[in-house]
């Protein structure tokens, strides 16, 4: 027993004696270890970590992305781009990889391999809005607006992805997506994507000036418009210049709505937008410190070169009312010019009084010419009902004799038209009177009425009997084909389609329709795709031209591309409240050819839904509910 203990510590002390074998370092304590040195802003240190724990195991996808990124943080751009690149052969299913390479892409001055590699990246991670934000830069610096803009819009559809950056994405998007419908006058809509960009960015200037200047003082908001510069105005004025305001620009519009509300601070802001404005602030300011015979000399010529400045008739309105007189006659005019500032219920508000002044015999002015005008109010507040008790009132006080009465009689039909009235039957009987009496205009809404009714031949007859009178009309010609493709007849949808072409080819929406008619054809589809391209450019975000594009990506096979725009046809119809049967069918075929058949199941029965709750439907409907009927059918087999 002694011995064998003996034996056992001379056998212990041996080991002692000798070096202790090393221990290979563990992967993960690698990986700490380079997260440390990353923290720390030891890059070198980092990189050889890295490089350390790349020699004992396989190649990693993502360790060859963090020593791309530190290889752009060190300047080392070659290296960047050959381990981004690295990463993606490694892990082609990582879509940060294709985000990785394209930034360094576009860093290094190669914006048009980034758009190139971005394209194909947002068909294979469809739904991503990182990538798609990505590739709406990139489209930008090379020069793509108009499909960038398809891409912003695109990055708002989808839920935050992984990236703590998203919230900068969405609101670049947001803000991106204001200034190009500000380009194109479509105020609305920019007003839209400014409001929710300064929901998520409350404390940012310029756009908050853009919406008060650009948009909603444009568009006659005057309440917004104040509300918003006056929280510019008392906003650190050392901010101006990095957010790109122009002070006297914001003054004057400020002293502009002061002056419209008549507040006490409009005399201080028209006199210090007076001294940098020779024009029209003077005359204002001359018109609140009550100088009349001023304010009247210097007016005149204002109003005289342009009639319709609004300022300036408010101006020499209040001038007026200070003077006594008659005043209908400028209180109607001054109605009109509001509405068409869209103030428009400041215009019936002036009307209501100029009706009170002639229902009371203190004008001369006729009752009928008022009620006509806000009748018309009305329908531009788009209250149809207010409108035609308005329009029937005016009527009433006309001699039967009186020109003016084809006018209304021809205005009353337009009312009861359509919706919500939906009086169509009386208003063609209200048009037919006046076409036998040889009204043109009246045989144009009838044809417009005949069309919307679906009764395509009783319109073709009215849009030829114009065309026999006038001679060629685009737009006759236009509406006729439409008619055609209604009624299922797509050849004679084309010939109308072309008549118009070939006189304006530079229009998207008879770019679109061609294309649209020569792809229900299956003929034709290079040109069919050479069209609806240039259609797509001028306007990325129409709903139409975007199922047109993906209706022909289909038929020539590239499904992805067909689902990636048919998805944002229905999302931009959705955001209108129009569930559209025909984008819905035609997702059905693509998610079919995808061989994802609950989800064309889906768009199918969706489609045929719709079609089979209209109360009439066109010949070209009624196949169409047989054909996906049938689909359907067979999918559930």
């Amino acid at each position: 027993m002694k011995r064998a203990l003996l034996v056992g510590l001379v056998f212990a002390s041996g080991l002692a004696s000798q070096t202790m074998p090393v221990i290979p370092p563990q992967p993960d304590l690698l990986l700490r270890a380079a997260y440390d040195a990353e923290i720390k802003e030891d890059r070198e240190g980092a990189l050889a970590l890295y490089e350390k724990y790349l020699s004992q195991g396989e190649e990693s996808a993502f360790v060859r992305g963090q020593e791309s990124r530190l290889y752009a943080a060190l300047g080392r751009k070659q290296d960047a781009v050959r381990l981004a690149k690295k990463a993606i052969d490694l892990a082609p299913d990582r879509k940060e990889y294709y985000v990785l390479y394209a930034e360094l892409l576009r860093q290094y001055g190669r914006s048009e391999e980034a758009y190139k590699l971005l394209r194909d990246a947002v068909l294979k991670f469809q739904d991503d809005s990182e990538v798609e934000f990505f590739l709406a830069e990139a489209c930008n610096e090379t020069g793509r607006i108009s499909e960038s803009i398809l891409h912003y819009h695109q990055t708002l559809y989808y839920p935050a992805t992984g990236s703590t950056r998203y919230p900068v994405y969405r609101s670049v998007a947001l803000l991106r997506l204001a200034v190009y419908k500000l380009r194109r006058q479509e105020r609305e809509a920019a007003r839209k994507y400014l409001t929710r960009y300064l929901d998520l960015n409350p404390d940012r200037l310029y756009p908050r000036y853009l919406l008060a200047t650009d948009v909603l003082f444009d568009m006659g908001d005057f309440e917004g418009a104040m509300r918003e510069m006056e929280f510019v105005w008392h906003s650190d004025r050392s901010l101006y210049k990095d957010a790109a305001i122009e002070e006297p620009r914001l003054r004057g519009a400020l002293a502009l709505v002061h002056f419209y509300f008549d507040t006490p601070e409009a005399e201080g802001f028209l006199a210090a937008s007076a001294r940098d404005n020779p024009g029209l602030f003077p005359a204002l300011l001359a018109t609140q410190q009550k100088k009349d015979q001023e304010a009247a000399a210097l007016l005149l010529p204002i109003l005289k070169a342009n009639p319709a400045q609004l300022f300036g008739r408010i101006a020499l309105y209040r001038i007026l009312s200070r003077r006594g007189g008659e005043l209908t006659g400028e209180r109607m005019s001054l109605a009109a010019i509001l509405m068409q500032n869209n103030r428009v219920r400041d215009g019936i508000a002036l009307l209501e009084e100029s009706a009170a002044e002639a229902k009371s015999g203190k004008t001369q002015i006729p009752l009928w010419k008022i009620e006509r005008m806000i009748a018309q109010s009305y329908l531009k507040l788009k209250q149809p009902y207010r409108a035609l008790l308005s329009q029937r009132d005016a009527m009433a006080g006309v001699p039967q004799d009186s020109p003016s009465m084809a006018e209304m009689q021809l205005e009353l039909a337009k009312i009861l038209s359509g919706n919500p009235i939906n009086r169509d039957q009386e208003a063609v009987s209200i048009l037919d009177g006046l076409i036998a009496n040889g009204n043109e205009n009246a045989l144009y809404h009838r044809a417009l009425i005949h069309q919307s009714l679906g009764a395509c031949q009783d319109a073709n007859r009215d849009w030829l009997e114009i065309e026999r009178m006038k001679g060629p009309q685009m737009e006759a010609a236009f509406l006729r084909g439409g008619c055609a493709e209604s009624m299922g007849d797509f050849a004679e949808a084309e010939k109308a389609f072309r008549e118009v072409y070939s006189k304006r080819s530079d229009l998207p929406l008879i770019q679109n329709s061609l294309a649209y008619v020569l792809s229900l054809q299956g003929k034709e589809l290079q040109e069919a795709r050479s069209l609806i391209e240039k259609a797509v450019a001028a306007d990325s975000d129409d709903a139409h031209f975007q199922d047109t594009y993906g209706w022909i990506y289909f038929q020539t096979g590239d499904h992805l591309r067909a689902r990636y725009h048919l998805q944002f046809a229905s999302r931009l119809l959705d955001e209108e409240g129009d569930r559209n049967a025909e984008v819905f069918d035609h997702l059905g075929h693509v998610y079919e050819a995808l061989g994802q058949n609950e989800r064309s199941l889906y768009y199918f029965d969706s489609a045929y839904r719709i079609l089979a709750e209209k109360a009439k439907r066109m010949p070209f409907e009624e196949n169409l509910m047989k054909n996906i009927q049938s689909k359907m059918e067979k999918q559930k087999k």
